[in-house]
């Protein structure tokens, strides 16, 4: 779990991400963004942190739902 947070926080030291519009479009990506721009002083417009909020809940959203779905059955258990 602490892999991708460890692997973006490596490749950020070596080039500068920030500031790419396309990073708003990946979670881990935005939230890095987000505290860059903070800790820059920089601005960060409401309708950013709107997004990042509503993208987080959509996929937690997504992924609880599938592991529920997976956990339903004793299958992924108990491999029977």
């Amino acid at each position: 779990l602490a892999l991708p947070v460890a692997i973006t926080g490596v490749v950020t030291s070596f080039y500068s991400m920030t500031g790419h519009p396309w990073m708003r479009s990946i979670p881990l990506l935005t939230q890095y963004a987000i505290g860059s721009d903070i800790l820059a002083g920089r601005t960060v417009p409401p309708v950013v942190f709107a997004a990042s909020a509503v993208e987080a809940v959509t996929l937690t959203v997504v992924l609880l739902w599938l592991a529920a779905r997976l956990f339903s059955t004793e299958k992924i258990i108990f491999g029977r």
